[in-house]
């Protein structure tokens, strides 16, 4: 089945999740738990993963954007490494300790992930301040940074920075992050879903299991 007809209804239980993760993307489920669990890196929950895993199977973005590295970094390059369709990612991240651990890791081999820092706006607002130089394009943005707590910030705006770089449309995923739904919402309405991207909430989860995220298109 199509993943995103199996997630469609977001009525599947962890196991029926987890089962799907192994038997169509067993490479990517391994790296996903290996990177959650083996590893002193940063993690996402399975169904996120495999949210990042089916998405680029089916949809095979050319130009991938991620806000915030960790084993996300190392399972999309993989993908696009096996797949082989000419897609890209570049990651941007602003804590030294991570982006050294990942760089150590092997996790950033298939990929280019800058060190950057983080600016803070007048309405309390952060972004990274990257270079758009050092993009082509963008397709999909996987927006899991900076954290806003940190920077005591309501939300950050990369991701209106890129739609007004280059003024085009594309896909995205916010990981979690209920703050940052919250103020794309309200930019863009409709165009920005919080879903909780196949997992039936009704059923018992776990933190590391998934959670809800914003989809959509902007």
């Amino acid at each position: 089945m199509n993943y995103f007809e199996f997630i469609k209804y977001n009525n599947r239980t962890i196991e029926e999740l987890r089962e799907y993760f192994q038997v169509n993307f067993s490479k990517y489920y391994d790296l996903w738990y290996d990177g959650y669990w083996s590893s002193k890196f940063t993690g996402v929950g399975m169904a996120v993963a495999l949210y990042l895993t089916g998405y680029i199977h089916n949809k095979k973005p050319k130009y991938i954007v991620e806000y915030g590295s960790g084993v996300t970094t190392l399972i999309m390059s993989t993908i696009l490494k096996d797949l082989d369709y000419g897609g890209s990612i570049i990651s941007f991240e602003d804590n030294k300790k991570y982006h050294t651990l990942g760089k150590n890791s092997g996790f950033y081999t298939n990929s280019d992930v800058y060190l950057v820092d983080v600016k803070i706006e007048d309405n309390q607002t952060c972004y990274y301040n990257h270079d758009m130089n050092l993009l082509k394009g963008v397709d999909f943005v996987l927006d899991d940074g900076p954290d806003i707590a940190k920077y005591k910030c309501n939300a950050s705006t990369n991701m209106v920075k890129l739609k007004e770089h280059f003024n085009t449309n594309f896909s995205f995923l916010i990981d979690g992050r209920i703050q940052q739904q919250r103020y794309y919402k309200s930019l863009f309405g409709d165009k920005v879903e919080s879903s909780w991207i196949g997992i039936d909430k009704t059923k018992e989860f776990k933190r590391e299991d998934g959670y809800k995220c914003g989809i959509g298109t902007i």
